[in-house]
């Protein structure tokens, strides 16, 4: 795998794109949710295509909540 340091995002523009605060980016590396990320000294960095992963796994359908009820 290789990696572009160019490509790499901070903690802090990640929480922006994804609407949450910084902490809770902390939070989520500590109980193992969240988009995957590299460590990098005390620094924690994102690559696009993790974070799209990552919100991809949140896609819900609502046809499939109603099929389910029904």
């Amino acid at each position: 795998m290789e990696i572009d340091p160019k490509e790499l995002l901070r903690s802090d523009d990640v929480a922006v794109l994804l609407g949450v605060k910084p902490t809770t980016l902390i939070a989520w590396r500590h109980e193992g949710r969240g988009p995957k990320f590299l460590k990098i000294g005390r620094l924690a960095y994102y690559r696009d295509c993790d974070i799209r992963e990552f919100l991809g796994g949140l896609l819900r359908d609502p046809a499939d909540k109603a099929a389910k009820v029904a």
